[in-house]
């Protein structure tokens, strides 16, 4: 059985946001069980407050990972990990230098 990590997050602060991060959870989860794997811890991001390092919840994941609790990471869209493509790059890696995997949901 799979660790699995789904990850969320809305860079703006709005009433639509909380609504936007429970869709990104849903299709999520949804994969998950579509792929079979019963549950999945969700880390999600507090609306307006997802810009560079301050992605609190995304470095729990990566500190996840390096210590072995999570197999696979869930995202809805890549850009969800970050805008920056350099971030995005370099978030992928760790994921796959510590040995799990990087799910993107739906390719953009």
């Amino acid at each position: 059985m799979s660790n699995i990590a789904i990850y969320a997050r809305v860079p703006w602060a709005s009433p639509d946001a909380i609504h936007a991060l429970q869709v990104q959870v849903n299709v999520c989860q949804d994969y998950c069980r579509d792929q079979g794997w019963a549950s999945a811890k969700v880390y999600t991001e507090a609306p307006g407050t997802t810009s560079g390092d301050n992605q609190v919840e995304l470095q729990q994941i990566l500190t996840d990972v390096q210590a072995g609790r999570i197999d696979v990471v869930v995202v809805h869209h890549l850009d969800r990990l970050a805008r920056d493509f350099v971030h995005v790059t370099e978030t992928q890696q760790q994921i796959v230098a510590n040995g799990a995997r990087l799910v993107v949901v739906e390719e953009d």
